[in-house]
């Protein structure tokens, strides 16, 4: 109809305006069906507590949604014969317009004629009067629909008579409990990885063990004053680290026995090597723990026996009670119970059957934080361990250069820390048996007491609970006049009785580095000494 401008518009805006009046109707139809399915299934999820937590308000976007799609799905176009024969209808055109539609199909003589016509009366009619389109109505019809779904979620109560809502509600808990662990176990574990492999602090402390070892190495026995303010360095570079690294729990952990008491006899054996593994800096056997430990994970989540399931389920939550007990009573590490305390509860919450893949997971990334935990301990005990010995080494060679000034030649033979150590303990033990003396002359053969260190003794570690500090005055009274020297002796002996007492036992529980302890007690004896020499005894004459 390119030839009949005037005719193929209308054509066209009539066509246009069918489908859109006969969209909007099947929009209307099929929004009206999904929003009718909508709540019968919003009544049936809190009625009767099936499918919780599916119908909130959100949701609500899912009812146009489906409307739109299924619409476009089972629209049908409208054809340019409809759309003739609805203008013939309202221009009581007699089937003009529908003969002008076929009119190209159509055979005989009269087709100009008839084109002409219709050409013509296609310019007087107008195609809204031909396809009106009423869209309040429909509009209205969405409004109340959507209005009685908004409604019916945000009022119908949430019943639970069969305990489904229960037991989603506690799984969705669970979900969100293990994404915010495995987050938080994915932190603590980078966070370590860090640290270990920098190692910048290991290797300072290394390097300043090696400097006291060539400062050993380096004494002149004609230098004293040199030879003092060289170990009073070392000591200053080594107390630094030490105090950088230092830890009361690591230090606690790296002297103490096994409290044997607090396990089984069978897993007292397992628990001894250990800690005898963590005193020596190497956690294999802890490891290989926790991977056999993953592995039984590995078969829990691939069996298919639930009886089988249980079991294994049991056993992983007897080890890692075990290991938990271990880490508190021992090493006294809280980062790492809390690993294994994750782990755990992760293990528990694999029962839950739709979310026990997730769970399984996290729990073997809780071992592996464990591992990581453990290596960190290990790693700084041994680098404890090596500092305090080297402080222990340097207070003994202090001690020797202060009355006789060392002589580094002595050192050639000696390869680490311990050799440094046994050969001053050595000089040490040599100068005593060789020393003046002092008092009445005893009826022993002299020399050093011969010692078998191969015999079992029943010595066991422990600390005094006594007071730290001097208790409080509570009366005091003074008058004037001569004091009794014997009677303020034995109170001035007294309170410093009291001070010996209280630093003792503060250097038990402050983490005081070895090469300090002896000079602190070192004071305290030069000032009783002090006080022997300067006040006499009873027994003594007066001049």
């Amino acid at each position: 109809m390119s030839n009949l401008p005037a005719l193929d518009k209308l054509f066209r805006r009539v066509l246009h305006r069918m489908r859109i009046v006969a969209l909007s109707r099947s929009v209307r139809i099929v929004f009206l069906v999904c929003g009718g399915l909508y709540l019968v299934a919003l009544l049936t999820s809190r009625l009767a507590g099936v499918m919780p937590g599916w119908f909130l308000p959100e949701t609500l976007l899912v009812v146009p949604a489906a409307a739109i799609v299924f619409a476009l799905l089972v629209f049908r176009r409208p054809t340019v014969s409809e759309a003739a024969r609805r203008i013939d209808q309202q221009s009581n055109a007699k089937d003009l317009f529908l003969t002008l539609a076929t009119l190209d199909n159509a055979a005989g003589d009269n087709k100009p004629l008839v084109s002409r016509d219709g050409e013509a009366r296609a310019k007087s009619v107008q195609p809204v009067s031909v396809v009106p389109y009423r869209w309040e109505r429909s509009l209205a019809h969405l409004a109340v629909m959507i209005g009685v779904l908004l409604a019916a979620v945000l009022w119908i109560p949430q019943l639970d008579p069969f305990g489904h809502v229960a037991a989603a509600q506690a799984t969705d808990h669970l979900r969100e409990q293990l994404a915010d662990e495995r987050r938080a176990t994915a932190a603590r574990t980078e966070q370590i990885r860090r640290e270990l492999d920098d190692g910048s602090r290991s290797e300072a402390a290394a390097r300043a063990i090696d400097e006291l070892a060539t400062s050993f190495r380096e004494m002149k026995p004609t230098k004293k004053k040199q030879n003092f303010e060289r170990l009073a360095s070392s000591r200053q570079n080594l107390g630094s680290h030490w105090k950088a690294l230092s830890d009361h729990d690591l230090l606690k952990m790296i002297n103490r026995q096994l409290s044997t008491q607090r396990f089984g006899a069978g897993h007292r054996t397992e628990a001894e090597k250990w800690m005898k593994e963590l005193q020596e800096g190497s956690t294999d056997s802890l490891e290989k723990h926790l991977s056999e430990m993953q592995q039984a994970l590995q078969r829990m989540n691939a069996a298919t026996d639930p009886a089988e399931k249980r079991r294994i389920a049991g056993e992983l939550k007897r080890k890692l009670q075990d290991l938990q007990q271990f880490a508190r009573s021992e090493l006294s590490s809280q980062q790492l119970v809390a690993a294994l305390e994750r782990a755990t509860r992760q293990l528990e919450a694999a029962e839950n059957g739709e979310i026990s893949q997730a769970a399984l997971q996290a729990a073997m990334e809780s071992m592996d934080l464990a591992k990581a935990e453990l290596q960190e301990i290990s790693r700084n005990a041994a680098d404890m361990k090596a500092l305090s010995e080297a402080l222990e080494a340097l207070q003994i060679a202090a001690e020797l250069n202060e009355s006789d000034p060392l002589d580094g030649s002595q050192c050639e033979g000696c390869q680490s820390m311990a050799d440094y150590m046994e050969l001053y303990r050595m000089m040490m033990a040599g100068r005593s048996a060789e020393g003046p003396g002092g008092g009445d002359r005893g009826q022993g053969r002299g020399g050093i007491a011969p010692e078998d260190d191969t015999l079992a003794t029943d010595y066991e570690r422990r600390k005094s609970r006594s007071q730290i500090i001097a208790g409080k005055v509570l009366l005091s009274l003074k008058e004037q006049g001569m004091s009794d020297t014997g009677e303020a002796r034995k109170e001035y002996r007294d309170q410093l009785g009291r001070v010996r007492q209280g630093y003792s036992e503060a250097i038990d529980q402050e983490n005081i580095p070895p090469g300090y302890v002896d000079g602190i007690r070192n004071y305290f004896d030069t000032i009783e000494d002090a006080l022997a020499d300067e006040v006499p005894t009873a027994d003594e004459p007066t001049e």
